[in-house]
C-alpha cells in the first residue's frame, strides 16, 4: 500500500529516539543508549507549550525558544495553526484563537452522565456506533471524581463540520448513543469552535504508518510519540504485515488518537521530519 513521507502536540526525560538517524542507522535493539534525532528539540519546542519541554535545558535554549525567531519547523506548524512568528502565546490553546463566532456554527459538543470509567475507546467507539458523523477534531474526558461529588465523567467531542456535531446531538435526542450502556446527556459546549477550514481538511485523528516492523509497533511507537507530546489512543490496528524483498519484516498500522488537534497532526509531523525515508506515514 503506497504511503505519502508528505508531513502536515509533559515528560521528564528526553525524546527517545526511534533511530540514529544522525549516523544514518537504526539501533540494533530497543534497550540500547537512546541518541536524540537531530530535530528533537525542535519538535519538542513547537508542539509543547511547556516552558522546559525537554527538561534540562540550557540558557540559550531557553532564550531561542522563549524570545529568538521562530525556527523553519516551528514557523511551520504556526503558520498551520495561523499564529504568526512573533506571537508568544500557547499556539495549542484554542481560547488564544478567534471564536467570536455565531451559535448556529459551533461544532463543539458537551457530554455528561458517561460511565465512571469512561476511556477514549469507549467513547469514540460509541460515537461510530451511532452511524456517520464525520471527522472528529478533538475529543477529551473528564473523568468521574466522587470525593468531588462527580461520580459520572464528561467529555468535549469537537467535529470538523457543524453536520457532524449535530448528527451525533440527534442520535443522542433519539436515543441512539449509548456509552458502556448509559445514556449521556449531549448539549452544544458553551465554548463554541467553529468548523476547520480547507487548511485542515486533510488531517485527521487516524495515522497510517508504514515501515521496518522492528520500529512500526505499538510499544515502540507510543514510547517514542511520548517524548514529543501528551495523546491517547483509541485503537492500533495492524491493517498488513510482510517480508519485503531483502528478507525485512514490514507493518502497516492504523493508529487511530483521540484528537486530530495536536495529536494525530503531532505523530504526522514528527514522523515526517524525524524518520523520513525509513517510517512513512498519512493521514487516514
Amino acid at each position: 500500500m503506497p504511503v505519502s513521507n508528505t508531513s502536515n502536540a509533559n515528560q521528564a526525560e528526553a525524546p527517545v529516539p526511534l533511530v540514529n538517524l544522525v549516523q544514518g542507522q537504526a539501533p540494533g535493539t530497543a534497550q540500547e543508549q537512546p541518541l536524540v534525532a537531530p530535530n528533537a528539540i525542535i519538535l519538542a519546542r513547537a508542539l509543547k507549550p511547556s516552558v522546559q519541554p525537554l527538561g534540562q535545558l540550557g540558557t540559550a535554549m531557553l532564550t531561542a525558544a522563549n524570545y529568538g525567531s521562530a525556527d523553519d519547523l516551528e514557523r511551520a506548524f504556526r503558520q498551520a495553526r495561523g499564529f504568526s512568528d512573533q506571537y508568544r502565546g500557547d499556539v495549542f490553546n484554542d481560547r488564544n484563537m478567534s471564536l467570536n463566532i455565531p451559535a448556529n456554527e459551533n461544532t463543539s459538543l458537551w457530554i455528561e452522565g458517561l460511565p465512571a470509567g469512561s476511556t477514549t475507546q469507549l467513547l469514540l467507539g460509541a460515537v461510530a456506533h451511532v452511524g456517520s458523523t464525520g471527522k472528529i477534531w478533538a475529543s477529551y474526558i473528564n473523568p468521574a471524581n466522587a470525593a468531588d461529588n462527580k461520580p459520572y465523567a464528561a467529555a468535549k467531542i469537537v467535529f470538523f463540520s457543524r453536520e457532524g456535531a449535530e448528527g451525533l446531538l440527534r442520535a443522542s435526542h433519539t436515543g441512539r448513543f449509548l456509552v458502556g450502556g448509559r445514556r449521556p446527556r449531549v448539549t452544544w459546549n458553551r465554548v463554541k469552535t467553529a468548523s476547520r477550514g480547507a487548511r485542515d481538511s486533510q488531517k485527521s485523528r487516524v495515522v497510517l504508518i508504514r515501515g521496518p516492523a522492528e520500529y512500526v509497533n505499538q510499544p515502540r511507537l507510543s514510547q517514542w510519540f511520548r517524548g514529543f507530546f501528551s495523546f491517547e489512543t483509541e485503537v492500533v490496528i495492524t491493517r498488513d504485515y510482510w517480508v519485503n524483498e531483502r528478507g525485512q519484516a514490514m507493518q502497516l498500522l492504523e493508529w487511530r488518537f483521540a484528537s486530530t488537534r495536536c495529536q494525530g497532526e503531532a505523530a504526522s509531523m514528527a514522523i515526517g521530519l524525524e524518520l523520513r525515508g525509513m517510517v512513512e506515514c498519512r493521514y487516514g
